[in-house]
Order: C-alpha cells, then sequence, then structure tokens
C-alpha cells in the first residue's frame, strides 16, 4: 500500500525545501516544440519513473506549486496535464544536480547521440544511424517517417522539399534552449583541441611572393590615407580607382584582377579605420585593423553586406571569438573551416554572428559564409593564405605576426626604405631615387613624366583635382611634407605664381543682368539712345544690360514714363 504523501503546503513551509529553477523559456520552448503525445510518451518511457524513484518528495513538490494539485501521488498516473509533464521536464533539466543521474540513466547510444547534439547542434540521421549502428526513425506513410520510441526527446527536422522526404532529408536536433540548459549538466564527453589539416605534402609559404605582397599593402595604405579612393553616389568603387588599385598592387596581387567585392571590402575596411598613418610600418595597421574590428569599433555588417541576416547582428563579438581561435593556430598549418566550425561547438565558443542560431540551415546559410567572408577579407590583408578558395588557411607569416605566434618579421616582409625626391634648383624637374609605384602616382598629380625617374612640374596636373584655394594650398602642402629637405627657390616661386592666379576674374556685387526681346526694336532703340536709361546701365552687349540694384527703382520709374511696365 502506497503511504499517503505529505500536505503539499507542509513541504513548501520547511527550510529544506529547494524549488526547482522556474525557467519560462524553457517551459515555452517544451510547449512549442514538444506535441502531447510525444510528452506523454517521454513522460511514461523517461521521465516518470526518475521523478517518482530519484528525486525528493520536495523536489516534486515544487513543480506542483501553483497548479492546484496537491497530491504527490498524482505523478504516479498513466495519463497526467500536459502542463505538469512540462513542469516535470523543464524541472529535471533545469536543475544541474537532478538532471545529471538522469543523463546517465539513458541508454548509452542515445546518450551519446544526445551529447553529440547538445555540443555540435542537429545531425544527419542517416550519418547517426550510421555511425552509432542504430535505426532513429521508421517509415510513416503518408507524411513520410516518425521517430522510433527512444527518440522522442529529440526534434526530427526535415530539409529539403516536405513532400517528397527521403532518409536523407531527415535531421535529429534539439531546442536551442534545451541545449543550451543540457550544457550545464553534460559536459562533452570529446574534449578536443583544434587540429591542423595533414599538409605534409604542401610547399611552405614563399616570402619573396610575401614580400611583394606587403608592398602591395603599403601602396594601399599610402593611397588610400592620401584621400585618392574615390566612390560613387550608390557607394560603388569608381573604374578609375579600382583601375588605379590594381595597378598599385599589380607586383603583389592581393585579390585577382576584377575582383571588385574584395577590393570594395577591404578598402572601406581600411577607409573605416581613423587610426592609420601612412609612414606607419604595415603590421602597425595591421595590428590596429584586427584590433578594431574585434572591438566591433569598424563595423563589418557594412563591409559584408552580403551577410545581413533579416534578425539582430552580433558581429563585432563574433569576430573577436574567431580571432581567438585564429590566434590558436599554429604557424604553418593549414585548418579546415568544418574543423574550426566543430572545435567551437566542443568548446562552447559561440561564433554566431547572429541572435537566431535555432535554424536548421543556419550553419550553411549564416555561419559558414561568414567565416568564410572574413577569412576571405583577412586573405586580401596578407594574414591568411586559403586552398580552395578559404576553406581551409593558414595563418601567413604575416598573420602569425599580427596574431602574436612570432616575435619578428622576416627581412623579406618588411617594407622598402623610403625613396627620395630630389627637385633640381635651376629648373622645374624632380628625379626619384628608386622605382615606387605609389610615389610616382602621387608626384603625377603634380607633374608630367618626362622619363623613367623623372619629372617635369606641370600647371595642368596640379590644378586638375582642385576646386578651391584652400584645396590648392592643402596640395601644395602636402608636396613640400613629401619632400626631404628644403625646396629650391624656383619651386617655390613657382607654386606662388600658381597661387597667384587663384580667382583670376572678381565678381561685381550688386549688378544685375537682364535680357532684352530682341524683337522689340524700340526697347533696344531707347536703351541706346536715351541719355536718362544710357546712365542708369552699365554695358549692354548681345541685348543684355548690367544694372546697379540700387539703380533698380529708377529703372521702374523711367521705363514706366516711356510706355513700359518693369
Amino acid at each position: 500500500m502506497t503511504p499517503a504523501s505529505p500536505p503539499l503546503f507542509e513541504l513548501l513551509q520547511q527550510k529544506v525545501v529547494t524549488l526547482p529553477l522556474g525557467n519560462r523559456e524553457l517551459e515555452s520552448s517544451i510547449r512549442d516544440n514538444y506535441s502531447l503525445p510525444i510528452l506523454r510518451e517521454l513522460y511514461s518511457i523517461s521521465l516518470q519513473n526518475y521523478l517518482l524513484e530519484h528525486t525528493t518528495q520536495e523536489f516534486q513538490a515544487g513543480i506542483l506549486s501553483g497548479l492546484g494539485i496537491e497530491d504527490l501521488r498524482y505523478f504516479e498516473k498513466s495519463t497526467i496535464k500536459r502542463d505538469v509533464i512540462i513542469r516535470v521536464f523543464a524541472a529535471i533539466l533545469s536543475t544541474p544536480k537532478v538532471c545529471r543521474p538522469w543523463l546517465q540513466g539513458l541508454p548509452v547510444k542515445i546518450g551519446n547521440i544526445l551529447e553529440k547534439i547538445v555540443w555540435e547542434g542537429v545531425q544527419k540521421v542517416t550519418a547517426l544511424e550510421e555511425l552509432f549502428d542504430l535505426r532513429i526513425v521508421r517509415p510513416s506513410p503518408p507524411t513520410g517517417f516518425i521517430s522510433l520510441p527512444g527518440f522522442y526527446l529529440f526534434t526530427l527536422q526535415v530539409k529539403g522539399n516536405p513532400l517528397g522526404v527521403s532518409r536523407d532529408d531527415l535531421y535529429l536536433g534539439l531546442p536551442d534552449s534545451l541545449s543550451q540548459q543540457l550544457r550545464q549538466s553534460f559536459p562533452p564527453a570529446e574534449q578536443i583541441e583544434l587540429q591542423p589539416e595533414p599538409s605534409e605534402s604542401l610547399p611552405p609559404e614563399d616570402l619573396e611572393e610575401a614580400g611583394k605582397k606587403v608592398q602591395s599593402l603599403a601602396n594601399i595604405f599610402d593611397d588610400v590615407i592620401q584621400g585618392n579612393i574615390k566612390w560613387g553616389k550608390n557607394g560603388q568603387l569608381l573604374k578609375r580607382s579600382l583601375t588605379r588599385i590594381e595597378e598599385l598592387t599589380r607586383s603583389g596581387l592581393l585579390f585577382p584582377i576584377g575582383e571588385k567585392i574584395g577590393w570594395q571590402c577591404m578598402l572601406s575596411l581600411i577607409q573605416s579605420c581613423q587610426e592609420l598613418e601612412r609612414k606607419q610600418a604595415v603590421e602597425q595597421n595591421l595590428q590596429i585593423i584586427c584590433r578594431q574590428l574585434g572591438e566591433a569599433v569598424i563595423p563589418l555588417s557594412t563591409l559584408l553586406p552580403g551577410l545581413q541576416p533579416p534578425c539582430s547582428v552580433d558581429y563585432g563579438n563574433a569576430v573577436k571569438r574567431l580571432f581567438e581561435i585564429l590566434a590558436l593556430f599554429s604557424p604553418g598549418q593549414w585548418y579546415n573551416v568544418d574543423a574550426i566550425i566543430r572545435y567551437s561547438k566542443r568548446q562552447g565558443i559561440s561564433l554566431a554572428p547572429v541572435g537566431l542560431v535555432d535554424s536548421l540551415n543556419y550553419e550553411s546559410v549564416v555561419l559558414r559564409p561568414f567565416i568564410e567572408a572574413v577569412f576571405f577579407l583577412l586573405s586580401g590583408l596578407v594574414l591568411l593564405e586559403g586552398r580552395n578558395g578559404v576553406e581551409t588557411v593558414r595563418l601567413t607569416t604575416m598573420g602569425a605576426f599580427v596574431f602574436g605566434k612570432i616575435d619578428t618579421l622576416p627581412q623579406a616582409l618588411r617594407q622598402q626604405g623610403q625613396l627620395t625626391v630630389h627637385l633640381d634648383p635651376d629648373r622645374l624637374i624632380l628625379t626619384l631615387s628608386g622605382e615606387d609605384q605609389v610615389k610616382q602616382l602621387y608626384l603625377e598629380r603634380f607633374t608630367r613624366k618626362l622619363g623613367r625617374n623623372h619629372f617635369k612640374a606641370d600647371i595642368s596636373r596640379l590644378l586638375d583635382d582642385v576646386s578651391s584655394a584652400g584645396a590648392l594650398q592643402d596640395k601644395i602642402q602636402g608636396f613640400y611634407e613629401e619632400i626631404s629637405g628644403e625646396v629650391p627657390a624656383n619651386w617655390r616661386e613657382f607654386f606662388e605664381q600658381v597661387q597667384a592666379k587663384v580667382h583670376p576674374l572678381e565678381r561685381q556685387e550688386g549688378l544685375e543682368i537682364y535680357q532684352l526681346k530682341e524683337t522689340d526694336r524700340e526697347l533696344i532703340r531707347l536703351f541706346t539712345s536715351d541719355s536718362d536709361l544710357a546712365g542708369l546701365i552699365q554695358r549692354v552687349e548681345n541685348y543684355q544690360v548690367a544694372i546697379y540694384r540700387k539703380d533698380l527703382p529708377k529703372l521702374k520709374k523711367k521705363l514706366k514714363q516711356l510706355g513700359y511696365l518693369f
């Protein structure tokens, strides 16, 4: 005979009572994802016996609190209310000291599958069946398939056309809130390390080629910081700017010729970073960019527009966590995006760039494209090198330095020394001490190229991209700053003469211009013969008259006298 349970209110008044964690969000998720028949099967197969045999009466009393049920023997019934089952399920999941023994009591293979889904997300049913040598679903005409009884804990999801479902379309998962809750009670069975790909047959980084890319990147920094990159009103990179950039990087390509999207993202990124300096080493500018990306100072969502999903964006934290994983890379080793995603899941590191992560297609539609887009951008910055696009990547030597894996850069990756510009003191000719594409392009804003490293001052080039006296002054000052040493007198005189020619036409204030009708021959005659009218106008030319604004009332009065209304 089952002994009578103590009254519920007595249990609730005892100081030893520890009520299960009230988790309304968890209860709501269970209600949304599990039907009443499934909940009843779960209760009878897995929850009921554990609740009655392995939890305290105080725990059970806490579950019934507020439901209008006072007899703990209610849990022994074969059919109980849905809200009670949901409360039981949520209470067990959200109380780790109760949940852990329940998890340990699950059949071994089901426990292994649960652990894999909790830490790695949805899994393909056929892959699980093959891995654990069991059946998870059975056909259920005409709707398709249903889970076998031992798998009612999981949600069965269909990817593809629901009207033509095959076993290959089926995925096993858990509501995200349940997975998050279970992680508190279910440590991963396998604490994996970030494993590189086998790469014995792959050549090491070509430092000579990498050095050319670093120099190209130095050219880009220099040109962008000077403000030479122009954008159209639609936000697109102008064709002439793209051509200019490709010319600057021809010796060490950062992106394939014609790769406009990559250039737009990278150039926008560099322009968004306010702390970069022209004469600062490339590696220092790269460290600033990575720091600002990780701190979300630079809005990555504006650089990767194709990745904006229809929900809340958390790019900054996602990039920061991705950079933390990059810092784990061993220099010279290749790492696959799949391995990075699996490692992040097993370590509980969220790389999710958006708030919604409960979608079956999330990994393929959002997460993987996000990671690969960031890697693509970093490859253009000479921080990563990729294979098969950026499906598999490794840190470059520059990347290893920026992410703190090595302390010094080899000489091959250091920028060329600054070239000098010699100004001829007798002629307006300058000579560059060596080959420098950025410097040459810059000097051509002031000069015409005469030979390989020789240039002649040119007024039209100097005035080509300025529209005001202030802009001209800034451009000339920039030229002075580019020159090491004293600027010869003939060059200063040249620039002063150009500045003296600013505003050669003075505007005459207070004048109004009027057009006479060519058909009114009498009025034209009056303006040329009447002494009063002639005294009011300043000049007549091509049937146009110029009149001071202050004389307009006298003009109106005179025209009235002559029969004209003005």
